[in-house]
């Protein structure tokens, strides 16, 4: 894993020394329609949904933390799916954002179950940002119950399932 994230770093790297900066900041996060005032990274690690919180913590968490530390910003994608990890990712020191890619159910639970967790991952000192399809009453709900401090929403309104 060192071997893998080590590669991963450089590899990033050479490619932001290639790329001029934008109105003096980095536009990677295009299509979440974000930029930073310095080199940024986004990096995931979708299978982590697949071992528990400890098994993450003790083999994939301190890759992550160096992933983070390499970049002046960074931001994790995530999913639904990694609710359980959420608390855990907010724990890498250098990492800047959280992205949840809200799954449509059955893949991913509705977003106002997650309420709490995305509660604890502002409270965590990390920015959330919440991407995919919802409802408009979803969509309200996350408004009214998150604080706007850190928050960003991207999605799509799609018709309630009643």
């Amino acid at each position: 894993m060192g071997y893998c994230t080590d590669l991963y770093i450089d590899v990033v790297q050479r490619c932001l020394a290639d790329i001029p900066p934008f109105h003096g900041g980095y536009f990677p996060f295009a299509y979440w329609g974000l930029w930073a005032p310095g080199p940024t990274v986004r990096f995931q690690s979708d299978n982590s949904h697949m071992v528990s919180p400890r098994t993450y913590r003790e083999q994939f968490l301190p890759f992550d933390c160096r992933v983070a530390q390499a970049f002046e910003y960074s931001a994790m994608a995530t999913h639904t799916t990694q609710a359980q990890h959420w608390a855990v990712y907010a724990e890498i020191p250098d990492l800047r954002l959280i992205e949840v890619s809200l799954d449509l159910p059955p893949f991913g639970r509705p977003p106002l179950d997650l309420l709490p967790q995305f509660r604890q991952v502002q409270e965590m000192g990390k920015a959330l940002l919440l991407t995919g399809f919802v409802t408009q009453a979803e969509l309200e709900g996350l408004l009214a119950e998150l604080s706007p401090t850190g928050l960003a929403i991207r999605v799509q309104i799609r018709q309630d399932d009643d």
